[in-house]
């Protein structure tokens, strides 16, 4: 075994642990649960309307089958060639994961500002990997089948679900801070981080013809609807965005052979 092929096998378990850590760390923190707390309670206790309602973070489960999943395909024998890209890869996502451990700890003891530092970090990892499976080969690394479910799925599904909890957290952070919004409505910035939100969301799908990027922001739109359904300005918007969005991948569906 050259020195080469040793390296590689290490990062391939790093990959291994961290997501097996990832997880741990995330199940135990709602166990026990840490500093009292759950994940949702300390959500829940900031009033804030930029927040799904509770079955929404089912995905989660979604979220860690396709990491584990990724994780099992990446260490495999055939994946042990020494490519440059895929190492940026592995060390990329290890970052995330620790970022995600650091926010779990942060969040639980109502450190919610730098919370958000973590939670960018986290997002700009997951970016790093995000366009390093795009940049080969026409913009993308998928060779077959295998890899676009194994590998490109998995970041799609992951960095869409984290794009919403970014823009949450520091939601989350300005409120608790009592930021007073420039004078804004809570409802009105609401409104406009909805809109934000999706101009990232149809730039991602025309782009890089993302359906699964799409389908999360979707999926977590749905339940700010359904969260608060009596609040007129973000009900609306919401739903307004989200028929930009359905528009948007009818028409990528359509017309392109989706990259992912």
């Amino acid at each position: 075994m050259t020195q080469k092929t040793s390296s590689v096998i290490a990062q391939q378990i790093l990959v291994l642990l961290a997501t097996i850590g990832t997880i741990g760390i995330n199940a135990l923190a709602n166990t026990i649960p840490l500093n009292g707390y759950t994940t949702g309670a300390v959500s829940n206790s900031i009033p804030m309307f930029f927040v799904p309602a509770g079955y929404v973070f089912l995905i989660w489960s979604l979220i860690y089958v396709s990491l584990i999943a990724f994780s099992i395909y990446q260490i495999l024998p055939a994946q042990r060639i020494n490519n440059k890209q895929f190492m940026m890869i592995r060390l990329w996502y290890v970052l995330s994961c620790l970022a995600n451990g650091v926010w779990i700890v942060l969040w639980h003891y109502l450190y919610i500002g730098y919370s958000v530092l973590a939670m960018l970090i986290l997002l700009g990892s997951l970016i790093f990997v995000y366009f390093n499976i795009k940049q080969k080969n026409n913009n993308r690394v998928i060779k077959n089948r295998a890899e676009r479910w194994l590998l490109a799925a998995p970041f799609s599904l992951y960095l869409g679900w984290i794009t919403v909890a970014t823009i949450a957290n520091i939601s989350a952070a300005l409120t608790f801070y009592h930021w007073d919004g420039f004078g804004l409505s809570g409802e009105l910035w609401t409104a406009i981080m909805l809109a934000i939100a999706t101009v990232i969301t149809v730039s991602n799908i025309t782009k890089h013809r993302d359906i699964i990027y799409g389908l999360v922001i979707i999926w977590a739109f749905i339940g700010i609807v359904v969260k608060f359904p009596n609040i007129i300005m973000v009900a609306y918007t919401a739903a307004a965005m989200i028929v930009i969005m359905l528009i948007t991948l009818f028409r990528t569906a359509i017309h392109h052979r989706p990259l992912q």
